[in-house]
């Protein structure tokens, strides 16, 4: 961790220890100083907890300022967990008080750093042209500032970003070395200048030109130690192997792959980690009552007793509407062709994987065939069976599955086993009046009930009920 950042988190401390003589907006702004360092260090599991206090006390501040910003660091931290609808709620926040700052200085910085975090987190959801569009935007909003450190951070991380892209894009690759240049030649902490290097190690990479990035890494290896961002060493030690594997030096490549992986791994176990912390401190705040709610508990508990009776049947007309409306919306997404993406659950939780780009494609490829060829229906398949029929290894498709299709390997069986019965039901008669057991034999299931649990998970209702509806609909048609 840098000087500059040990400086800031240790002020941050001071005046956290201070509190009890700090005004409400001193104490967010405090609370937001180290959220915001240790998030630009990679330490989110450290961050959570000043994340959470400085959005608790922001509904208290009477800075429109502070409140905007708040929105945008709690969304910066949303992001880098990858729960990107929990960040967009949260910079969605931001954008009405933002409105409301009168500084014209304030406002412009607010607003800049407002389409940073907008454009970060469109690039990392979709990386779209939006995205980079939203950079620029940010860009004109700090070269309005006076010179700083604050402005200089920043426009050190849109240029990081920018970079990474035209990377990534064979007609803006050059582009992408001037940006890395321009944050190793800028006065910035060491942060940003690794980043820089690496990224233009990368670039000669991309380049075939194998011998000037070595060179490059020659210079670098005595100086890894030094690194303190794990987040930094683990896409340092990553290039580096690259580098070695496409030389065919197998020594110096397995030596860096481990040491890339070794930290991947701890990576991956902390960010896990901090995502369950997340979810338990999101459940906690919603479970937990105002003082308003306990004055009502007993008035709620008396009419509770007299209304039981009704209740009970209130609740099963309840539970009949949401499964019809929930059958209506099944059967609308299979009438406009959606099939396998009907009932997909998406998942926000995703860990860091280890896949080049070119070969999940591949897999992706081999998945989407494997989807169309029914192979799905074998009661036999496993993700043993699977790995050898894409001709992949378990854990790459494991990971694939998990990051792509939001689920693990059995749910995303399951899932396509459903979809496929699913489409029979609607469009085959017949299988109208087939029994339980039959269903679940036809799609693959090796049991009635396992079927049934299935069915139930992904449709919210049992086999029968679904059948029943659709034996309505027709009865309505004719």
């Amino acid at each position: 961790m840098s000087k500059e950042y040990l400086e800031f988190i240790e002020k941050g401390k001071i005046v956290e220890n201070q509190s009890e003589n700090l005004s409400v907006d001193e104490k967010l702004n405090s609370l937001l100083v180290l959220a915001e360092n240790y998030l630009a260090q990679g330490l989110y599991k450290e961050s959570v907890k000043y994340v959470f206090q400085a959005e608790q006390l922001a509904e208290n501040s009477e800075s429109e300022s502070l409140k905007a910003y708040t929105g945008i660091v709690v969304s910066a931290f949303y992001r880098k967990l990858e729960l990107f609808r929990k960040a967009k709620e949260a910079l969605d926040k931001a954008v009405q008080p933002m409105s409301l700052i009168k500084d014209e200085t304030e406002k412009n910085y607010v607003a800049g750093r407002y389409q940073l975090e907008s454009g970060l987190l469109e690039l990392a959801v979709s990386k779209g042209d939006s995205g980079i569009s939203k950079l620029w935007k940010s860009k004109s909003k700090f070269d309005t500032l006076e010179k700083g450190r604050l402005k200089n951070i920043c426009i050190q991380l849109i240029n990081n970003e920018l970079a990474n892209c035209y990377l990534q894009d064979e007609n803006e690759i050059d582009s992408s070395f001037y940006y890395f240049e321009l944050n190793l030649q800028a006065e910035s902490d060491t942060y940003f200048q690794q980043l820089a290097k690496n990224g233009i190690i990368r670039f000669y990479l991309k380049k075939g030109r194998h011998e000037k990035a070595l060179s490059l890494v020659s210079q670098m290896s005595p100086n890894l130690s030094e690194i303190n961002s794990i987040r930094s060493k683990i896409e340092i030690y990553k290039t580096i192997a690259q580098i070695y594997y496409e030389k065919g030096d197998v020594e110096n490549y397995k030596k860096y792959n481990q040491n890339y992986l070794r930290l991947n791994d701890s990576i991956y176990k902390i960010d896990k980690e901090t995502r369950l912390l997340v979810i338990g401190q999101l459940e906690k705040n919603v479970s937990e009552p105002t003082e308003k709610a306990y004055s009502f508990y007993w008035i709620w508990f008396v009419l509770g007793i007299a209304m039981l009776g009704f209740g009970v049947t209130y609740q099963y007309h309840v539970k009949v509407k949401k499964e019809y409306a929930r059958f209506l919306e099944i059967m609308q997404k299979l009438e406009a062709k959606e099939n396998s993406e009907a009932l997909v659950q998406t998942s926000e939780i995703s860990g860091v994987y280890t896949i080049s780009e070119k070969t999940e494609q591949v897999i992706l490829d081999k998945l989407k065939k494997f989807e169309e060829s029914e192979k799905y229906l074998n009661p036999k398949m496993s993700l043993n069976l699977l790995a050898k029929i894409l001709e992949t290894n378990t854990k790459y498709l494991s990971e694939i599955v998990n990051k792509n299709k939001g689920m693990n390997f059995n749910h995303y069986i399951n899932e396509l086993r459903i979809n496929y019965i699913l489409r029979k039901l609607k469009t085959e008669h017949k299988y109208q009046n087939y029994k339980v057991s039959s269903l679940a034999e036809e799609c693959g299931f090796g049991s009635r009930n396992t079927f049934t649990s299935a069915f139930k998970n992904y449709t919210g209702m049992s086999p029968a009920t679904f059948i029943g509806f659709i034996k309505k609909e027709n009865h309505q048609k004719f």
